[in-house]
This record gives C-alpha cells, sequence and structure tokens, in this order.
C-alpha cells in the first residue's frame, strides 16, 4: 500500500469515527427492544449512493478539513475532481473519503435512502450506514470494512451485552451488494464468520450494460450542457471501480452457460450478452478486446482507457461472480432482484444484452455516434434480472420482486423488499411498522423534461464564447443563483436518479460517418 492510500484509510477511519458515536446513541435508544429480537443492519450503499468529501490539503498534508464533492451543485461546476491519476491517487493529491450516503444539500437534506433508514428506525433495528468509495475497486472496500472498521466498531462496544455484533446482518444495494460478496469471500475471517446473514438487492453479479457506455460517451445527462462527452469519458476511465461492472467474460459465460439459461424462475441468459453489430456471430467479450483486421477497436484510445485497469477488473469480477466453496457461508447469503410490470405484466424494460461495433482508434466521444445498440428485456429499469442473482445458490435463497413500483435506484424503499428483508433477519413480519410516502426522494427530484431543459440552458451560456474554465465555471455559478435551494436540489436528484438507470443512446449504423454536432 503507498504511503497516499495509508493517509487516504487513516482520513476515511477518523471520519466514520462520528458515525460510530452517533450509532452507539441510537442503539442506546433501542435499549428498549427484545433483546432476544435485537438486529443489527449494515448497509453499503449503490454505486453512486455514498456521500464522497475531498481533502483541502494536498498530500503529504494529513487531511483535515473536507469539502463534498459527490453529490452537490459544485459537480455541475468541476466533476473533473472526481478523477483519479495512476496508482490509485486521486487528483491533484487531495483525499477522496466516503462519508456515509449520500444527502443531497437543501432547505432539508434529501437521501435516496431516507425511507429504508426510518424503516429501521421505526422496527428498532440497529442500523449503521457504511459508505464506500464506488469510484475505486469493491475490494478494498470489503478489506477495510473487515480490516479496519470492524474491529475498531467491535472494541467501541467491547464487554458490552447486548452487543452490536450478537446479531448483525450485512445487506449491499446494487454495487453495494458486490462489496457484500466480496466480504464474505473471506470465509474464514472472525466476522465473516459471525454474519448471520448477507443480503443483495438488485446487484450485478455478472455485470450489465449501462457501464460499457460510459467509456465510450460518458453520461448522457451531464453531456453535452454541462461537460462534453469527452471530458466525462476520460473520468470514467480514470476509475477502476467502472471496470468491475462490465457483462461476464466470455469464458466465464461459457462456464456457466447451462445454468444462466435455466434461472429458477424463467429469467434466463439464452446466448453471450455482448455480441459484434456488423458480424452477429462474434462474441464482443468486454474483457477481450481483440481488434479487427482493419485496425477497428472496441474502446477509444484517445481518454484514458486503462487496458491494465481492465484486466484488475476482470480478477475482482470473477472473484465476486465465483460461487462459494464453504456451503456454510452460502446459506448466509440471499439475492433480493426487481422486475418490473405494468398492470401485472412484466416489462421488457431493461437492457440485457448488446451488440457492439468496433470504432476507429480515433474515435471521439464529442463527435462520433455511440456504437452500442441496447436489447431490452426484464429487469428494475437497470439491472437485468439474469445478473442479480448469484450461481449455485438454491431458488429458495433468490427473491424476485415484481411490480410496478419497482424501479432500480429506490429498491429498498419498496415495503415488500423490506419485508423480505425482515423475514430473513428473523423479525416479526407480521408485527413491521411500514414508513409512508415510500417514493418521497423520486417525488421530490425534478421532472426529466425540466432537468434536461436546465441542462440546456447551462450549456448555452458558454456555446460559442472562447472562455477559461475560471470564466466559464463564474458564469454558471451565477445562473445557479436564480434557482432557489430546492430546485437546485431537484435538478441533483433527477440527475442521480437517471445516474442508476441505464444511459442508453440512439445509434444509427456502423456504417455511417456522420458524426454529431458538438
Amino acid at each position: 500500500m503507498t504511503e497516499f492510500a495509508t493517509r487516504r484509510d487513516t482520513a476515511y477511519a477518523n471520519r466514520l469515527q462520528p458515525a460510530i458515536e452517533q450509532f452507539v446513541s441510537q442503539f442506546k435508544i433501542n435499549s428498549h427492544s427484545n433483546i432476544d429480537m435485537r438486529r443489527t443492519i449494515f448497509l453499503f450503499p449503490g454505486g453512486l449512493g455514498s456521500q464522497l468529501v475531498r481533502a483541502f490539503e494536498s498530500f503529504p498534508s494529513p487531511a483535515q478539513s473536507f469539502e463534498r464533492v459527490w453529490l452537490d451543485a459544485e459537480l455541475l461546476l468541476d466533476a473533473p475532481r472526481l478523477t483519479m491519476l495512476p496508482g490509485d491517487i486521486d487528483s491533484e493529491q487531495k483525499c477522496i473519503v466516503p462519508d456515509g450516503c449520500v444527502d443531497i444539500p437543501g432547505i432539508v437534506l434529501l437521501c435516496p435512502y431516507d425511507n429504508f433508514i426510518q424503516w429501521c428506525r421505526l422496527n428498532s433495528i440497529d442500523l449503521f450506514v457504511f459508505g464506500w468509495d464506488w469510484r475505486r475497486s469493491v475490494q478494498d472496500a470489503a478489506d477495510f470494512f473487515l480490516n479496519i472498521f470492524l474491529p475498531m466498531f467491535d472494541a467501541r462496544f467491547g464487554g458490552q451485552s447486548p452487543h452490536p455484533l450478537d446479531h448483525f446482518t450485512l445487506v449491499g444495494h446494487s454495487a453495494g451488494g458486490m462489496v457484500v460478496k466480496a466480504i464474505l469471500n473471506s470465509t474464514t475471517n472472525r466476522f465473516v464468520q459471525r454474519v448471520e446473514k448477507a443480503i443483495t438487492v438488485a446487484t450485478p453479479f455478472y455485470g450489465y450494460g449501462g457501464q460499457i457506455h460510459r467509456f465510450l460517451k460518458g453520461d448522457p445527462y451531464l453531456s453535452p450542457g454541462l461537460f462534453p462527452c469527452s471530458v466525462i469519458a476520460s473520468i470514467t476511465s480514470s476509475l477502476p471501480g467502472g471496470y468491475e461492472y462490465l457483462y461476464l467474460d466470455h469464458p466465464t459465460y461459457r462456464a456457466n452457460q447451462v445454468a444462466l439459461a435455466n434461472d429458477p424462475e424463467g429469467f434466463n441468459l439464452g446466448a453471450y450478452p455482448s455480441m459484434d453489430i456488423d458480424n452477429p456471430m462474434e462474441v464482443a467479450d468486454p474483457y477481450d478486446p481483440t481488434p479487427d483486421a482493419n485496425g477497428k477497436v472496441r474502446y477509444p484510445l484517445q481518454f484514458g482507457f486503462d487496458f491494465e485497469l481492465l484486466q484488475k477488473g476482470k480478477a475482482t469480477a470473477h472473484n465476486v461472480a465465483r460461487p462459494f466453496a464453504d456451503p456454510a457461508i452460502a446459506a448466509k447469503f440471499f439475492n433480493v432482484r426487481g422486475v418490473q410490470s405494468r398492470n401485472g405484466q412484466i416489462l421488457n424494460n431493461t437492457c440485457v444484452g448488446q451488440s457492439w461495433a468496433r470504432i476507429s482508434p480515433a474515435f471521439d466521444p464529442d463527435l462520433n455516434i455511440d456504437p452500442i445498440e441496447d436489447k431490452m428485456g426484464p429487469g428494475d429499469g437497470t439491472q437485468p434480472a439474469w445478473t442479480a442473482r448469484l450461481l449455485g445458490l438454491p431458488a429458495s435463497q433468490i427473491i424476485s420482486v415484481v411490480g410496478d413500483d419497482i424501479d432500480h435506484a429506490t429498491m429498498l424503499n419498496v415495503p415488500r423488499v423490506q419485508t423480505k428483508i425482515a423475514g430473513l433477519i428473523g423479525l416479526d413480519v407480521a408485527a413491521l411498522r411500514v414508513v409512508p410516502d415510500i417514493l418521497r426522494f423520486a417525488q421530490r427530484a425534478a421532472s426529466l423534461s425540466r432537468f434536461q431543459e436546465f441542462v440546456d440552458e447551462v450549456g448555452s451560456l458558454t456555446v460559442g464564447r472562447l472562455l477559461t474554465r475560471e470564466q466559464g465555471n463564474a458564469l454558471k455559478s451565477i445562473f445557479f443563483r436564480n434557482f432557489p435551494p430546492a430546485q437546485l436540489q431537484g435538478f441533483l436528484a433527477r440527475y442521480y436518479l437517471e445516474a442508476l438507470r441505464h444511459p442508453s443512446h440512439a445509434r444509427v449504423s456502423s456504417t455511417s460517418t456522420t458524426p454529431t454536432p458538438r
């Protein structure tokens, strides 16, 4: 581990101390509960779901004071602060560390997990939200949780009875479930041995289609009005974590082809999910992006795509996807997945596979069309149902929740999902208290059309003008003052929801040479 990484972990541990003390207070409040029914949940938010703060001080100075970099309005001015440098170093050598789950500032903080947090409190569940840096590897988060956080947490309650680790469960939403799986892979660890249940919700064990778009065209909800596509593609390419979410490599698919094609509830993967668009019989393995005879490639080569990170991502993806060898650990592991429906009919509204054209090595995200075409099928709007179950588990440990209210970003707010979790951890389901207004976060988000208008308005401030980055940001800052805090909060909430959904783009034939306008 580098000295920078050691300093960052120290800053991370220091930021967790107040959260532990807050948990201590809540644990005391729940002291009236039946001791036999006391339950602790450690929640791992999904990718993008953990708040990130950045030190004002540059390494090697100790990180002592911090500013929020995800998620607040400053993102709309300076997203490149999230960039990582080679060697797992944060931009400008200023440590970025997690700080709980996303709380979007406004008159009242707005959190996408508020409903689940309130549900835990109403039902006397002792909840600790473990924020993790989704820019980095899920294995980094797992190692920190096991080797640094849990010993620190355990020591804080030394000799106390009841102890929060007497009955504790890990719950991971989306990529947070990948962290949970990485934690349980350490089967002999003393804390893993003590885990009672580990529950994933909407977790892509075998990848999904959204991440590949980001390497090519950035994010459609920040580009091009706020940042050029190439800027967001470059940021994406610098983050090690993003390389772990790609569709499973073809050898892994072949080794598990029969199991993937025989889902216990019929959400089958009948063919490899990534194929070449011009030769439908050719596999387009995202972890084996071989050029063709004409020198065309899969990924842009001029915007920071890192083949070393790709191979590291492949290794981590393998570890996340491998079945448990220890039956006792496997028996603790449960997968909850969502399937969208309308009026009782399952929707084919989620990307379940892709056709992918090779591109010129000179591909420009700002000018060229997206070379990927999505294929739609059942899922939660982001994760296909076929990827959200770990192979090797019995059908009784795979729980599908189908409904009109299913949406990937807010799965943990759905009462039926909460009830499933309560049943798994041994609570009396009949006695559960339900939090009203399950879509509070979504209801306070701006409409997608209004958000797109806002992005276009911001983009128009600088179109056709020769401005420095500082001058452009100054214009944007002045413009943002026209909006009350609640409205800016609504725009950020909408961005968060859409960023978690699939960032697909329209695509025309790969033979076209006509660029899209800047």
